[in-house]
């Protein structure tokens, strides 16, 4: 029984369409989410009544842009998965990653302006722990480290979030040129 279920797992894991299908789930719920976002951004809009819708949105759509890349990682790289899931039967390191940016460079997705890369990060903050918890997993994360479209910002003393009026755009943007690598790719 051990090995049949070991089996399905290095199936399903090697199953580079099961990867983008999850993602294409993930935006589909993102999408019902979206009418609050752009309600946070209206004139008249109370945003602390809001703001989770916001950073639930980011978390979902970087669960979401995560499965579409690590599609793209199964597909290219099957065989170093393939031997590396049949010795240990667990993720291989390579699918482990959850930092986008990395990802990105790893498959070698190039983003060319600075609210792209901007937003990749935002996304991974949104999905190790702005979307989940109330603070960082560390005091050093406060800080808008990294983050350079939005210029130098001191700290208030707060936990800022940033976030743009065009995020919902730049992800479908940046959701496209990964499905378009994808299509190129498989």
């Amino acid at each position: 029984m051990v090995n049949s279920i070991n089996e399905i797992y290095k199936s399903d894991l090697l199953n580079h369409e099961k990867w983008h299908k999850k993602g294409l789930e993930l935006l589909e719920t993102a999408k019902q989410i979206e009418p609050k976002i752009k309600e946070y951004w209206d004139k008249e809009s109370k945003r602390n009544e809001l703001t989770h819708f916001l950073d639930c949105y980011l978390m979902i759509c970087s669960f979401a842009i995560e499965n579409l890349l690590k599609g793209i990682i199964v597909f290219r790289n099957r065989q170093k998965i393939e031997d590396e899931i049949t010795k240990t039967f667990k993720l291989p390191k390579l699918m482990q990653e959850h930092d986008l940016t990395k990802l990105c460079k790893n498959l070698k997705i190039e983003l060319i302006y600075q609210n792209q890369k901007d937003l990749l990060i935002r996304l991974s903050r949104a999905a190790i722990w702005q979307g989940r918890y109330p603070i960082p997993l560390f005091s050093n994360k406060l800080p808008i480290e990294n983050i350079k479209s939005f210029g130098v910002r001191p700290l208030s003393g707060k936990v800022i979030g940033i976030s743009s009026q065009s995020d919902i755009n730049d992800i479908h943007d940046l959701v496209s040129k990964i499905k378009n690598e994808y299509k190129n790719t498989t």
